[in-house]
């Protein structure tokens, strides 16, 4: 009967001791909330584009997904980078983030943008300069010439055809070569001007005969 009676004592003892210390871990959450509350603030982020993937990021660290086309983050107080994007097309925006406070923005996803580059530029008939006597280093100089007329440019193509030679010009031992060239579809007329045996410039005029762009002597490195 003892053994019986200590038996159930212990359980109930096991039991309050379990609920005490459920009840503890409860008041914890509860109080860690209440701190919680007091130091952050809430940013509610949404987007234009309801399939947007929506991500919060800080300098250093990892970005993280917290929704889709609209949702709510409670952060630490800082500067944030907040993004969406959808099928190519993204947007971002640094918020800066208060405590206790409550704030929300609305993102416009779109193409992503490239930056200029002369990466991006497609260069066609360059090579057929190089039976008129510029070497491949010059042929670098002169794509980024292209690229100095036209950053954003996406398409130079010189109509090989059109290259022409010009005359040994004795007082300055140089010569001229004489091309069309097409820059986005649009048709210029080049000159290159060699000075001595390494040094170029380029001209370009437009439809009517004006010249629109000299790139100063380029020296070849």
């Amino acid at each position: 009967m003892d053994q019986s009676n200590n038996s159930l004592l212990w359980i109930r003892r096991a039991i309050l001791s379990a609920g005490i210390a459920t009840l503890a871990y409860v008041i914890y959450l509860f109080v860690a909330a209440i701190l919680a509350r007091g130091s952050t603030g809430i940013l509610v982020i949404s987007s234009t584009d309801s399939k947007a993937t929506l991500s919060v990021s800080q300098m250093d660290k990892a970005a993280k997904i917290i929704g889709v086309g609209k949702a709510k983050a409670r952060l630490k107080p800082g500067l944030y980078e907040v993004a969406a994007a959808s099928n190519g097309n993204q947007a971002f925006q640094a918020v800066s983030v208060t405590a206790k406070t409550s704030s929300s923005i609305t993102l416009n996803p779109v193409k992503a943008t490239l930056l200029p580059s002369i990466s991006n530029i497609s260069f066609s008939g360059m090579n057929a300069l190089v039976n008129h006597g510029l070497t491949h280093d010059q042929i670098k100089d002169l794509e980024h010439a292209f690229f100095k007329f036209k950053p954003s440019a996406s398409a130079v193509n010189i109509d090989s055809n059109s290259i022409f030679p010009g005359p040994i010009d004795p007082n300055t031992a140089g010569f001229n070569t004489r091309f069309s060239v097409d820059i986005d579809s649009i048709n210029y007329s080049a000159t290159i001007k060699y000075i001595g045996l390494s040094d170029l410039e380029l001209m370009l005029f437009n439809a009517a005969g004006n010249q629109i762009f000299d790139s100063g002597v380029i020296t070849s490195s």
